[in-house]
Formats: structure tokens, C-alpha cells, sequence
């Protein structure tokens, strides 16, 4: 426990090294972030007078979520105080959407913010329009509960599905959409990150 906790420590220390030269070795402009105190996008120019670009945390402290696939994990995370909980089911594939019945129970049950992965089959995430239609019916039904919905979905040329993440904000209007791992397979992540901002979603993992 104590090793784990020292290279968990570790790595906290040489990511805020990295982001410290970044910040020193580039002049960044006045501009305001893109999402205030969330995800800070700047430019700036670097010695050879070449724009450069960079994604980095400013004034924030590191808040931690467990992903867990049942109640008893639920519960012992919650008894953790993490700042939140992610349910999915089959976490080995990399989980898929769990029962409604699941996710009913820990709203009663703890006071940790949820959010739930909507994935309907492990695999690659472009779908088809039947998988699109399960993807938007459990949104529906899982955003009754008031959680996080967590999804994505990427077309056949590897860019972000803006009209699928535009169907699920209809379908869960009041709820905190988070845009998966999908991002990680997209073929220009930078570009997929505009789509989603500018679409108003707030989260991406």
C-alpha cells in the first residue's frame, strides 16, 4: 500500500512538472479559458516562433472517481468519500450499460454523485442505428433518475457523432452529459473536443 501510494504520488508530482515547463517555456495570451476552471485551452508561441497549444488543469484540485459495477463496490466506494462514482456493467470489456434496477438502487442508497456509462455491446464505437436507438432509450430511462449520463460515439471517419450526442441531450435534457473514452480512438482528438464544446458538454474522460 504504502509503494502504491508513493508512485501514485509520484506521478502527481511529475505531471505538475510538466505542466509548470509547459507554462515557462511558452509566452500564453490574455485570453479567457474555454470552460472556466475546468478545461483551460491556450495558445502560445515558443522560442522558434512556432504556435503551439495545450490542455492542461488550472486552479483545480484533483478529484478522484471510482468506476465500479455493483452495489457492494458502490457502497464501499461511497464509504471512501470519492468525489463520485461511475456505474457500468462488465467492467473487464470496459463496461457497457448496467440494469436500470442497479442504478435506481444506489440513487436511494448513497449521496455520492453517480453518473452511468451508456454503451450498449463492448467493442469499437461507431454503432448502428439500432444500437443508436438502444443508446438514446437507456439515456432516457437511466436520466429519470437524475444521474450523469456518460457516452459517446465516434462516425465511420473517426470524428466525433455530433447528431448522436445532440439526440442525447434531448433525451436527458436535465443531466450532466460526460463523453467517454471514444475521444481516445477519434482521428484528431483536438477537433472532436471542439465538437463537444461546442455542444455543451462538459465532461470528457
Amino acid at each position: 500500500l504504502n509503494f502504491e501510494q508513493q508512485r501514485v504520488e509520484a506521478d502527481v508530482r511529475h505531471n505538475m512538472v510538466r505542466v509548470r515547463e509547459y507554462r515557462e517555456s511558452i509566452a500564453l495570451d490574455k485570453r479567457e479559458p474555454v470552460v472556466q476552471g475546468q478545461l483551460d485551452l491556450r495558445f502560445g508561441i515558443d522560442a522558434s516562433g512556432c504556435k503551439k497549444e495545450a490542455f492542461y488543469l488550472s486552479g483545480m484540485r484533483v478529484s478522484v472517481e471510482v468506476c465500479v459495477s455493483s452495489l457492494d463496490e458502490a457502497l464501499k466506494a461511497a464509504s471512501y468519500a470519492v468525489d463520485s462514482i461511475e456505474l457500468c456493467a462488465w467492467l473487464a470489456c470496459g463496461g457497457i450499460t448496467p440494469s436500470y434496477g442497479l442504478v435506481n438502487t444506489l440513487t436511494e442508497r448513497i449521496q455520492v454523485p453517480l453518473r452511468v456509462l451508456v454503451r450498449p455491446r463492448p467493442g469499437g464505437f461507431h454503432y448502428s442505428d439500432e444500437e443508436r436507438q438502444i443508446i438514446l432509450r437507456d439515456s432516457m430511462l437511466i436520466g429519470l433518475s437524475g444521474v450523469g449520463v456518460v457516452t459517446g460515439a465516434l462516425e465511420a471517419d473517426g470524428g466525433t457523432s455530433r447528431s448522436l450526442i445532440r439526440a442525447v441531450r434531448m433525451a436527458a435534457p436535465e443531466n450532466e452529459i460526460t463523453f467517454h473514452r471514444a475521444i481516445d480512438h477519434a482521428t484528431d482528438i483536438l477537433r472532436s473536443i471542439d465538437d463537444l464544446l461546442g455542444l455543451q458538454v462538459p465532461r470528457v474522460l
